[in-house]
């Protein structure tokens, strides 16, 4: 398969591509879209099963030339938080996800356009009960602007996805506050509310890899939101 991957070169979905990378027996190609192709979070042998094309997300042109002609599209693109509770980069996945289905949605020929959309959200921009009560003075104050961007992101997926033609299919992934730990492949998954505290990236890549690029697996998740935690 062909994966188009926006916000791969750290992260979730970095995670998800080294891992796949990592498989003897893969045959799966990543392309991903990076500002700066010097810049990721690859090694060189990495970096040379890789295509990266150079552009931004927020780039129609560069977002058409990653996308058609994919099978799969994963976004888990997002932005930083300032000292003052700012996003360093305002909306940034609202208007990312507007760009990537509007350039979907354009592309006339359904042998080209991907059959399949997976983007990172977080817990408790949509339901706060997803949050354990200890944890939500930071989820409201501290991470506040961000969840709301979440929340445009998700909004927008689920009332764009499926009003194309054909419809687009889509899962929607709410990680648990995100950590550096290592890669377990133990945790708990719903796609009802799931209270917990925290997931490694490489384990939201693990689930990423595993369950949403698998055909067969994907099938109980599409369409909806999955909670991954511990």
């Amino acid at each position: 398969m062909r994966i188009a991957v926006l916000g791969g070169s750290k992260g979730c979905a970095r995670e998800m591509v080294a891992q796949g990378l990592s498989k003897p027996d893969s045959t799966d190609e990543f392309v991903l879209l990076v500002r700066n192709p010097d810049h990721v979070e690859y090694d060189p042998e990495q970096k040379a099963k890789l295509t990266l094309i150079k552009g931004d997300a927020h780039d129609p042109t560069t977002v058409r030339q990653l996308v058609e002609g994919a099978d799969i599209v994963v976004t888990s693109i997002g932005s930083g938080v300032t000292a003052t509770l700012k996003m360093t980069m305002p909306n940034v996945c609202e208007k990312g996800i507007k760009v990537l289905l509007d350039v979907i949605g354009s592309i006339d020929d359904p042998a080209r356009r991907p059959r399949r959309l997976v983007a990172v959200s977080t817990t408790g921009a949509i339901d706060g009960g997803e949050v354990p009560f200890l944890f939500r003075p930071l989820y409201h104050l501290a991470l506040a602007e961000a969840h709301k961007d979440k929340k445009a992101l998700e909004d927008h997926i689920t009332s764009t996805a499926p009003s194309l033609t054909p419809p687009l299919d889509y899962v929607i992934i709410r990680p648990s506050l995100l950590t550096n730990g290592p890669l377990t492949g133990q945790y708990r998954t719903d796609n009802k509310r799931l209270v917990g505290y925290t997931i490694s990236r490489t384990d939201i890549g693990h689930f990423l890899l595993e369950q949403c690029l698998d055909d067969e697996k994907v099938q109980k998740w599409v369409n909806q939101y999955v909670v991954v935690t511990y």
